[in-house]
């Protein structure tokens, strides 16, 4: 049996362009940021706490399985977002170290960050958050495979696009360790207007599912 390769612990500046990855997806998509911080817990290298989330994985999943045509598509989209945000980490740190481990939802790099190892793992949560997010608003079929690419590339082409408010984030963390919501948020804001970047393009904040026919006929407003 083939031993699995142990990822070396990322630097510092690895995760601190890790969690500016999640930071800036997440406001991409329109959530509200508590704290961010690279201060190493038991479990975690990093964080980034989001305010103000409603109902998580298996309330989507309820949306997703109830029937109704609305709540499906709101619970999708909610996935799909969910999906995006866990993933711009993994995305950033890999940018940013030049490694191919950006792809978290290949088999091999799931086992390689999941071996034993000494310290938390780099992605293994956002991992799991992706794959989850994905399989929900696959509704159990195999599509979620061609949406972990998709989520993928497009997520990719987001950060480098806007790699400028990345490091500017990274920067930011690596100077303070642990930043409240507001400064930081106001971080991503000033430096998207300083580089003249857009942080709402269409393919990052439209759902991939058109919403249903008698709700966008009646005119809903629907914030996934």
């Amino acid at each position: 049996m083939t031993a699995l390769m142990v990822i070396p612990k990322p630097s510092r500046e690895a995760v601190a362009h890790h969690e500016a990855g999640h930071v800036v997806a997440a406001i991409a998509v329109g959530a509200s940021i508590a704290d961010a911080t690279i201060a190493p817990t038991a479990d975690a290298l990093g964080r980034v706490r989001r305010s103000r989330i409603l109902g998580g994985m298996e309330f989507h999943a309820q949306d997703v399985e109830s029937g109704d045509a609305l709540r499906r598509w709101r619970g999708r989209a909610a996935c799909l977002n969910e999906a995006r945000f866990a993933v711009a980490g993994p995305i950033a740190e890999g940018i940013y170290t030049g490694s191919p481990w950006w792809r978290p939802w290949s088999a091999a790099v799931f086992l390689r960050a999941r071996a034993e190892r000494p310290h938390p793992v780099s992605f293994g949560d956002d991992v799991l958050g992706t794959v989850r997010a994905l399989e929900i608003a696959a509704e159990g079929t195999m599509a979620f495979l061609g949406y972990q690419n998709r989520v993928g590339r497009e997520m990719r082409a987001f950060l480098a696009d806007r790699w400028r408010i990345v490091e500017d984030v990274a920067a930011l963390l690596l100077r303070e360790e642990t930043v409240d919501g507001d400064t930081v948020e106001e971080s991503v804001w000033e430096s998207a207007e300083r580089h003249g970047l857009d942080m709402f393009p269409e393919s990052i904040v439209a759902p991939w599912w058109k919403m249903p026919r008698a709700a966008a006929a009646a005119g809903e407003q629907v914030t996934p």
